[in-house]
């Protein structure tokens, strides 16, 4: 192998984790950028739901089993990334809470300049707006105050016709 990492998890139909692939030639569980298996279960990484295998159920379901096998909810990635950050990008408020109520970071700021509030709120990321009101309300109520940076592209589109998407529920 050439110093990538790959992981795959297993969803059985009700909705447990059956399994999980780990291929790396290293000891370290990470890829080159830092970010583990806990993180992209979380949403480290993705886009938006859709291109990331998995619902939001079977990520906490997969972040639950990592936990179990001694994943740290707190670990951050070459990008200033947490899991949380991941799980603010899903728009998850189950996600979001399970990871704090283990000591993850709700303030942790990536080089974008983001927490997860900040994500949650909304942010042009990529190609889109992209706004989770359920997840921002969730870290809300766990205490977070950081609203991070935001770029100008970052507002809310006022215009008719910009391109924001708030997920409905089936995409969560």
């Amino acid at each position: 192998m050439d110093g990538r990492r790959s992981w795959g998890f297993g969803f059985g139909p009700s909705g447990s984790v059956d399994g999980l692939a780990v291929c790396t030639n290293a000891d370290d569980p990470a890829n080159d950028e830092k970010t583990t298996p806990l993180m992209v279960a979380a949403g480290v990484g993705i886009w938006r739901i859709g291109e990331s295998p998995g619902s939001n159920v079977e990520a906490l379901a997969a972040v639950k089993y990592l936990v179990s096998l001694g994943g740290d909810v707190k670990t951050i990635d070459l990008n200033g990334e947490t899991a949380v950050h991941g799980a603010a990008h899903r728009g998850s408020p189950e996600l979001i809470e399970y990871l704090f109520e283990r000591g993850a970071n709700l303030e942790m700021t990536n080089k974008m300049g983001w927490t997860p509030l900040t994500i949650a709120g909304g942010v042009y990321y990529p190609n889109l707006y992209e706004h989770y009101p359920e997840a921002d309300a969730m870290l809300k109520k766990l205490g977070a105050k950081e609203p991070g940076t935001r770029r100008p592209i970052d507002a809310q589109p006022q215009q008719e016709g910009a391109p924001v998407r708030t997920p409905g529920k089936n995409e969560r």
